[in-house]
């Protein structure tokens, strides 16, 4: 997660750029049959190159979320997933509730 988080601040070198994309194009084609909201990702990849913006910067970090929650169903006492999740929230969703809860969450299963 944190080298997409990377990958997604550095969007402006060519190979940060071409990394994202195949990332996010595996990420749409294995999740497209059973994730319905796979689709607006479509639209991130194929206005890629166009201008950048203050909601597709957003977008970005909404994907990022979304693969942190489905680890987080997976490993639901990952002290790791649960700070990443409360960077996130904080930082680039602003979601403060979001993000106190997670840090809340990470506190019960003290690491």
């Amino acid at each position: 997660m944190i080298m997409i988080i990377n990958l997604i601040e550095d969007k402006d070198n060519p190979i940060s750029r071409i990394q994202l994309e195949g990332i996010l194009k595996y990420y749409v084609k294995m999740t497209y049959k059973e994730n319905e909201g796979a689709r607006e990702y479509e639209s991130l990849i194929q206005d890629y190159m166009s201008e950048d913006s203050p909601e597709r910067d957003r977008l970005w970090y909404v994907w990022v979320k979304e693969m942190l929650e489905i680890g987080l169903e997976q490993f639901p006492k990952s002290t790791t997933l649960h700070m990443v999740s409360a960077y996130i929230h904080q930082e680039k969703l602003n979601n403060r509730f979001k993000a106190l809860y997670e840090l809340y969450t990470t506190e019960e299963n003290k690491p």
